[in-house]
């Protein structure tokens, strides 16, 4: 830890407390959205690379989901480089977008990796965390963005829309409650 902070992380008023730990909770939304826009890479190669191709070779329901799970493994083991790659060969994207996506990956890795030890000088005054607070702010909504793209490219190339997936996630939800 930087000089000082300790120190000044135990004679902490009530409000400076809670100031911290907003800066950590804003650290944890970023890195959750972050996560979200991943996710959301790994399902549009997933809908693109296996389920729209409908893999041939499956006889029965267990083979299609056992080749399912296999396609989905080798996905979570790519780095968020390597499935932007994966991404660009099933979709085309314009050089904006491709732009936005690689911004979201370049601000992923720092959030992940570096941006508590590089701004950790920041910390200990009300001034640094609110700094702190906007750049993971910028970063969240960054992410978010890049997320709606590829949503947006998923739904264009499937036909669908996101108020019909909401109905079927609903009803499906609604399913499982019932079962519960």
């Amino acid at each position: 830890m930087p000089p000082g902070v300790e120190k000044s992380m135990r004679s902490d008023t009530d409000d400076e407390g809670k100031h911290r730990k907003d800066v950590f909770a804003h650290l944890g939304v970023a890195v959750y959205k972050a996560n979200v826009f991943e996710l959301g890479l790994i399902n549009a190669i997933y809908f693109a690379g296996f389920v729209e191709p409908r893999r041939k070779g499956a006889e029965t329901r267990e083979d299609y989901e056992i080749q399912a799970e296999r396609f989905l493994e080798k996905l979570y083991d790519k780095t968020l480089g390597q499935l932007l790659n994966c991404f660009f060969q099933y979709y085309e994207v314009d050089a904006a977008l491709k732009a936005q996506l690689i911004e979201a990956k370049i601000h992923r890795n720092y959030v992940a990796h570096g941006f508590v030890r590089e701004k950790a000088e920041l910390f200990p005054v009300k001034a640094g965390r609110d700094q702190l607070i906007e750049k993971l702010l910028q970063a969240t909504e960054l992410f978010d963005a890049a997320d709606k793209a590829v949503d947006r490219l998923v739904f264009q190339r499937s036909g669908t829309s996101e108020e019909k997936l909401n109905d079927a996630l609903g009803a499906h939800l609604k399913k499982i409650e019932r079962s519960s």
